[in-house]
């Protein structure tokens, strides 16, 4: 509750948002707000209307719920804009309920706003909302064409080092991503590059800042990262204790992407990155984000796992400050009460 009237006068309000807090649903993440919302406002045998190529897990949430998904292609010769408005009426039917458009932005990086055909004012008679898009400021965040015929957008990637890496294999044929900076390579080279950003350049970082954020009563991540025994904490699991057994990808630098993610990433006070939310179920990461250093470790010849010592402190403050299911919920009521444990408190 807590949680959410802040949400509401702190965020909400102050962006010109009406909305009250009986209003607000607080969910992990956005998979969890979509599936919600399906489930909200659609009945077994209800359809949904999505463009594709679409978030792959619309199918999931499809399934789970009974509903139909009707996929409107995009086109990728005009960037994946809007189709024109007479594909939505052809898809449309009695079953339909919801119509889920990906915008300001979506998959490679544009701005839905110049659509073919499909002005918003059409878009928002089609879904009953005339008015919401340009209340909420989306309709106003057009590109600004300077008179050099240069664009300006109204928004900002808050991100400085960014890399994708992209399995080479399409049959039918692509577009020379390459250009524009991908990495194509082999499937195997992928799951290396993922390996080394999940469990040693990155995820465990962000996880050990996650733990004792929450215990220090930290709200972002980059303020972490201005507290010199914190920031020392991350280099060590990284730089010490985790680029000697890094899973090299061979097209990235494994020093050098950690490089980016220590003096670039985590203290970039535009990424808005809270501790609480990436402490939610970190009892759950433990295994890939610590696990795999740990388990090369235990298997080298070479290194001694009585060296590791940022890891373990990680994991301890996790075994020290984790709150058992009933004193969570005591908490959240105001009861006051414990869970039993006199640590508890």
């Amino acid at each position: 509750m807590d949680l959410r009237k802040g949400l509401v006068n702190k965020y909400y309000k102050k962006i010109g948002i009406d909305i009250t807090v009986d209003e607000l649903i607080v969910t992990v993440a956005g998979s969890e707000s979509v599936n919600l919302a399906l489930e909200i406002t659609c009945d077994p045998g209800d359809e949904v209307i999505v463009l594709e190529p679409f978030y792959t897990n619309y199918n999931t949430f499809a399934f789970m719920n009974g509903l139909t998904l009707k996929a409107i292609p995009t086109d990728i010769r005009n960037g994946f804009q809007i189709p024109p408005i007479e594909e939505f009426e052809k898809a449309i039917t009695d079953k339909t309920k919801v119509l889920i458009l990906p915008f300001p932005n979506h998959y490679d990086g544009d701005v839905l706003l110049s659509m073919a055909g499909a002005p918003f004012e059409k878009v928002e008679q089609l879904t009953g909302y005339e008015g919401f898009m340009r209340s909420a400021g989306i309709a106003d965040m057009a590109p600004v064409i300077t008179s050099k015929n240069t664009f300006i957008a109204p928004f900002v990637n808050a991100e400085v080092p960014q890399y994708l890496v992209v399995e080479d294999r399409f049959p039918n044929g692509r577009p020379p991503l390459e250009k524009a900076g991908v990495y194509m390579t082999d499937r195997e080279t992928v799951n290396k590059t993922e390996t080394m950003k999940v469990t040693t350049c990155l995820n465990p970082l962000h996880t050990a800042l996650a733990v004792y954020g929450c215990m220090l009563g930290y709200t972002s991540i980059a303020a972490e990262m201005k507290d010199p025994q914190l920031k020392k904490l991350v280099e060590g699991i990284g730089y010490t204790e985790g680029l000697p057994v890094v899973v090299d990808p061979g097209i990235l630098s494994p020093e050098d992407f950690l490089n980016e993610v220590v003096e670039q990433r985590l203290p970039n006070p535009f990424i808005p990155d809270m501790p609480q939310r990436i402490a939610t179920d970190t009892s759950l990461k433990v295994g890939i984000r610590f696990g795999e250093t740990i388990k090369s470790y235990a298997a080298s010849t070479e290194l001694e796992m009585s060296s590791l010592v940022g890891i373990p402190l990680a994991i301890a403050e996790m075994k020290e400050n984790g709150l058992c299911l009933e004193e969570y919920l005591d908490r959240l009521t105001g009861d006051g009460t414990t869970c039993g444990d006199p640590d508890h408190k």
